[in-house]
């Protein structure tokens, strides 16, 4: 008995080339999916290489000086994106220092005597590392030589600045010293700009006949000196505060200074802190940005006057933080 022969023109012969049109589509994704794994798995080759050239190259450990960490920064800014360049312009912020358990309770003998501490600290979030092309052949990575700060529109030597990107990642803070806590090894500071888990290396009281210049033979950069005081205006809408008020117990540093929160957030929101890159990246997104402070997302908008000057801010909503989820609109680069 001879087999059936199939109707060109029948709905099984079109299913058949349907099914074998899928099947050279998934064969086109499955050869796309291959590339891409392929690309990335050499990429990420690449940027092993990288590391390791820094660590036998850059870093050149049997030369080094190491210093162990005394404790560590428990923050109300959890992300580094936001954090204010110096804490004297945000004095509302808070934070606390936990030192180590090798920490003798004795080394804070006499510190209550002072209102202000320096703190020296590790740069531990830093992501400047870069090949460095300068040299012919070298293979060394290195730090950028100049930068661009925040407040100026042209790049500077790193020395003139204080940007954490230094050829040795480490930094020094006032702050005021608001109490210490022997027992848990602990201080309460505000007026920071460190961002949560600052690797602590040292502590020192501040002395002003020491540590202040005269005014008479002080020099500062004028790009400093003609914007220090300058500050955005900040708008915190009635609904926002009635927002904020309910997500007061969920805060570790303000849960019962309802007004101390608020203002901390309005001098965070009023220094503008971003990168030139933060900023054409926020323009690509109307001028919606986010800020963390505490246990608090504070969503807001930026509109430069028509006649220039600081941009005014308006904070349009405040939510709960949940750690590891947020999306800074979306991807805020660092």
């Amino acid at each position: 008995m001879s087999e059936p022969v199939l109707d060109p023109s029948s709905s099984q012969c079109q299913r058949l080339d349907t099914l074998e049109s899928e099947i050279k589509s998934l064969q086109e994704q499955l050869e796309l999916r291959k590339t891409q794994y392929e690309a990335e798995r050499k990429a990420r080759a690449k940027v092993e290489r990288q590391l390791q050239r820094t660590l036998q190259h850059e870093l050149q450990t049997s030369q080094g000086i190491f210093v162990q960490p005394i404790g560590h920064l428990d923050s109300c800014f959890p992300n580094v994106v936001g954090t204010p360049r110096q804490g004297a312009l945000a004095p509302s912020t808070r934070a606390k220092i936990v030192f180590a358990a090798n920490v003798s309770p004795h080394t804070f003998e006499g510190l209550e005597d002072f209102s202000h501490v320096w703190i020296t600290f590790l740069f531990h979030l830093n992501t400047n590392i870069k090949a460095n092309k300068d040299r012919p052949g070298a293979t060394a990575v290195t730090y950028s030589a100049k930068i661009t700060p925040p407040m100026l529109q042209h790049k500077v030597g790193i020395f003139a600045t204080r940007s954490p990107h230094r050829p040795n990642p480490v930094g020094f803070t006032l702050a005021r010293l608001q109490r210490i806590c022997a027992q848990t090894k602990t201080l309460y500071v505000s007026g920071v700009d460190l961002v949560q888990g600052t690797p602590i290396l040292d502590i020192k009281p501040y002395v002003p006949y020491y540590d202040c210049v005269p005014e008479d033979q002080l020099q500062v950069a004028s790009w400093i000196s003609t914007t220090i005081g300058t500050r955005r205006e900040v708008t915190m809408p009635e609904h926002v505060r009635e927002q904020l008020k309910e997500l007061m117990p969920h805060q570790k540093f303000y849960r019962d200074d309802f007004v101390q929160m608020c203002q901390a957030i309005i001098e965070t929101l009023a220094v503008d802190v971003k990168s030139q890159r933060q900023k054409q990246y926020a323009e690509r997104n109307a001028n919606c940005c986010v800020q963390v402070l505490d246990q608090v997302v504070v969503e807001y908008t930026c509109r430069t006057p028509s006649e220039g000057g600081p941009a005014n801010v308006l904070i349009t909503r405040v939510h709960l933080y949940v750690p590891n989820t947020l999306q800074p609109l979306d991807g805020m680069p660092e």
